[in-house]
């Protein structure tokens, strides 16, 4: 399930219908034009 663009999960997952805010502080360090996968594991 895409949440935002660019933003994937799936039920059963923890915080899987929304950003938590450790994730949300994570992709605001991130920079804009940064390119490839990456992945947040908690």
């Amino acid at each position: 399930q895409e949440m935002e663009a660019g933003v994937w999960s799936r039920p059963g997952l923890f915080s899987w219908n929304r950003i938590d805010a450790g994730s949300e502080l994570l992709a605001d360090s991130v920079p804009e034009n940064i390119r490839g996968r990456g992945a947040d594991f908690g």
